[in-house]
């Protein structure tokens, strides 16, 4: 029951903060050199001079359709563009969770047979500093030693399983790590 209230208030915050912004999306999609009478004609086609409450239902029954619009960048539907990407999604999804099996599961065993000696107490260390660490930070660290100056990993780019095993593995492990 209590998710009911969630997911509105949250479809509230996500609605109100498209609209803070001061830069009309009729404009962003036409361009700054716009009549104002194609400007008029497009606020129209997308409902944008409706009352903000009969927008947010609007949008409100859209997205719970699963019509999630149109990109204004990129000029196609925002369902097409998740659907293109879900595949490396859930390749750095998976890729991440095999990881973290892998990695995790025999510190965790190794630090609970040795329980309150220096091993314990290093994989224990260990996991607190990993958890504390910015991600955003780790990543650039990781990216600096391991593709720039050891390239043993790409620094960018992507390859899936049809590239090989071991390409995607190269692309994949740092992002997942």
């Amino acid at each position: 029951a209590a998710i009911i209230p969630t997911l509105l208030f949250a479809t509230f915050v996500i609605f109100g903060l498209q609209h803070i912004g001061s830069a009309d999306p009729a404009t962003i999609i036409l361009g700054e050199h716009a009549t104002p009478e194609r400007i008029a004609d497009v606020r129209e086609r997308l409902g944008l001079n409706d009352p903000l409450v009969v927008q947010y239902a609007k949008w409100v029954g859209n997205v719970a359709t699963g019509d999630l619009g149109e990109s204004i960048i990129r000029s196609e539907r925002v369902s097409s563009t998740i659907r293109a990407s879900l595949p490396v999604t859930l390749q750095l999804v998976l890729a991440a969770l095999f990881i973290s099996v892998v990695i995790g599961i025999p510190l965790g065993i190794l630090a609970a047979t040795r329980a309150n000696k220096p091993t314990d107490m290093l994989v224990t260390s260990g996991s607190a500093i990993g958890v504390s660490l910015p991600s955003f930070w780790l990543g650039l660290v990781l990216i600096t030693a391991f593709a720039i100056n050891w390239k043993i990993f790409p620094a960018r780019g992507f390859a899936n399983l049809s590239d090989g095993l071991g390409e995607a593995f190269r692309h994949t492990f740092l992002p997942a790590f």
